[in-house]
């Protein structure tokens, strides 16, 4: 959800030694740049980070499965989304397409 706001780029990386206790991963300085399209087209940000969450709950299960009584496969195929795909394959833009088709 974050990308459908923010485009991400990573600034630097900064050294585990650089924190005390140091931790067992490296971390990194990030920079966000809020973008005009994407989440603006949402009314309810809320009720799309709770759509994604409940498609991610059973993200081993096809996207049709997942979306059955919601919104069909010819619709699905209509936005350009495959209905076999699993929710992890998914884009960003695409999460949204499908929010969007739901309500």
């Amino acid at each position: 959800i974050l990308h459908l706001a923010f485009r991400v780029e990573r600034v630097m990386v900064v050294d585990r030694s650089a924190f005390w206790p140091q931790p067992r991963i490296d971390s990194a300085i990030i920079k966000l740049t809020k973008v005009d399209a994407g989440i603006s087209q949402v009314d309810d940000i809320e009720a799309l980070v709770v759509f994604v969450r409940g498609i991610f709950q059973k993200r081993r299960k096809k996207l049709s499965t997942i979306l059955a009584g919601q919104i069909s496969k010819d619709s699905l195929i209509s936005i350009g989304i495959d209905p076999d795909a699993r929710p992890e394959t998914l884009a960003p833009k695409e999460f949204l397409r499908l929010y969007l088709s739901s309500i």
